[in-house]
């Protein structure tokens, strides 16, 4: 009940300063009051009922629908942005049949098998892996596979398992930045139309010096825990502290899906227009065409993968917030704030870009990541139809935004919310908020202030890109 109370406090209290903005002539119509009430309410209902945050989006997209923010089918239709929601449904069903082939088990227990007993290593290596598994199969998919081994290590040797899947975390939210296989990348992939060799050639490069960073300063602040690893590693045989539970199967399947699927996703651009095909039309017939093949390999089991393996409240969050953005654009929301914005900055590329990379990132933390990117996407969009000097940079820094700021706090992203679950779920105890947010602010501001210094030296100061 005291939430429903904030919850109904904070609505007001927004709906009344959207008043005052109509008043002031801020807004333009009551139209845009209705879609920013809405889309507040969706942010508003995130931080406080994060558990039911399918039920809250929801109610926002009846409510969009409605009140007609909607013009007309086809407006709906662009809006819900189904060619990122069948993306991500080919690469969920690729990540269940891995998941249901024990893949991801079979690669934990042969990094571990040959790290041997040196603890520091194998933290570099079960991070580097999580960054790499979060780069191709996404943040969700990622964690639960490396955090997964991570725990069966710590509850092995009896030690406390939570700073060590913070710091899984925390890779993780770096390695989706690094492609455009995860839901933040390829959402800007699509909209930007960025390839995937554009992040091999921006965004790869700064995760990998931005994992570096955290790497250091996880070192430095869980000391006390690296020492403990240290010493429950030297006292019992490092060898078997992870079976390999796949050694029945075969994976060269996996092996092979996972390249071609790869392969076709980084050379799309190129193999498009050889073919002479729309752009994106191979990025998106690999995702569903690996998708298919991964149920054929399924066999009899491919129900189980599609019903239980694909994650559908994922999908259908998404759905559900592309559409709500999409009734901020579709009101002439977007383009108040871009008019703003270029009131605010003059226009000039290099404070727009810092506005909206560093916006994005702060609204990230408190906020699914994807929520924030897709309300900053459509404002780009207006910024240019204003004639406003957008760099490519504008992309990049609210990638790095929405996946480095996300490790701010215990809810900045699917990832670190999953992880939270593991930990209690497995009786290891709760990540608290305010403990997370203590490390979190210094792992996502210095990831954030290096990625922006990085990208700045190789883009003229934000000016290009």
């Amino acid at each position: 009940m005291p939430r429903a109370v904030l919850y109904a406090s904070l609505l007001a209290l927004t709906i009344f300063l959207l008043v005052l903005g109509l008043r002031a002539k801020l807004l333009l119509n009551w139209r845009q009051v209705v879609s920013t009430t809405i889309f507040s309410g969706v942010i508003w209902g995130i931080l406080l009922y994060e558990n039911h945050r399918l039920i809250v989006c929801s109610i926002a997209v009846a409510a969009t629908l409605a009140f007609g923010l909607f013009t007309s089918a086809h407006q709906l239709i662009q809006a819900a942005g189904l060619d990122v929601i069948l993306f991500l449904l080919g690469t969920f069903l690729v990540a269940g049949y891995l998941e249901q082939n024990l893949f991801f088990e079979h690669l934990a227990s042969q990094i571990v098998r040959h790290v041997g007993r040196r603890p520091s290593v194998l933290m570099g290596v079960l991070m580097l892996s999580a960054t790499i598994a979060s780069a191709i199969v996404g943040e969700v998919a990622a964690i639960l596979f490396v955090g997964g081994a991570m725990l069966h290590i710590a509850q092995r040797y009896r030690l406390k398992p939570i700073p060590f899947l913070i710091m899984l975390v925390f890779a993780t939210n770096v390695g989706s930045a690094a492609s455009a296989f995860g839901p933040v990348g390829v959402t800007i992939a699509l909209k930007a139309k960025l390839t995937v060799l554009d992040f091999f050639r921006w965004a790869t490069p700064i995760s990998m010096a931005v994992l570096a960073l955290v790497f250091v300063i996880c070192r430095w602040w869980f000391a006390w825990d690296w020492a403990a690893l240290s010493l429950a590693v030297h006292q019992q045989d490092f060898s078997e502290s992870v079976p390999d539970p796949s050694r029945r199967r075969s994976q060269s399947p996996g092996w092979i899906l996972v390249a071609t699927m790869t392969a076709l996703f980084v050379f799309h651009a190129q193999i498009e227009h050889l073919l002479k095909l729309n752009p994106d039309a191979i990025l998106l017939g690999a995702a569903a065409g690996a998708g298919f093949v991964a149920l054929l390999l399924s066999g009899s089991a491919a129900k189980e993968v599609v019903k239980n393996r694909v994650d559908w409240e994922t999908l259908i969050f998404f759905l559900s917030l592309f559409i709500v953005v999409g009734g901020l654009e579709a009101t002439g929301v977007t383009n108040v704030i871009a008019r703003q914005l270029m009131r605010d900055t003059g226009g000039h590329p290099a404070p727009l870009v810092l506005a909206v990379g560093w916006s994005t990132g702060f609204l990230s933390a408190f906020i699914a990541n994807i929520l924030a990117v897709a309300a900053f996407l459509p404002i780009i969009a207006d910024l240019k139809a204003h004639g406003a000097a957008c760099p490519t940079a504008v992309y990049w820094l609210m990638l790095f935004g929405g996946t480095f700021m996300g490790n701010m706090t215990s809810i900045g992203s699917t990832c670190n919310i999953i992880a939270c679950g593991m930990a209690d779920k497995r009786g290891h105890g709760t990540i608290y908020f305010r403990s997370w947010i203590k490390i979190g602010i210094i792992i996502s501001l210095s990831s954030m202030a290096l990625a922006t210094l990085l990208l700045a030296i190789q883009t003229n100061w934000l000016r290009s890109g």
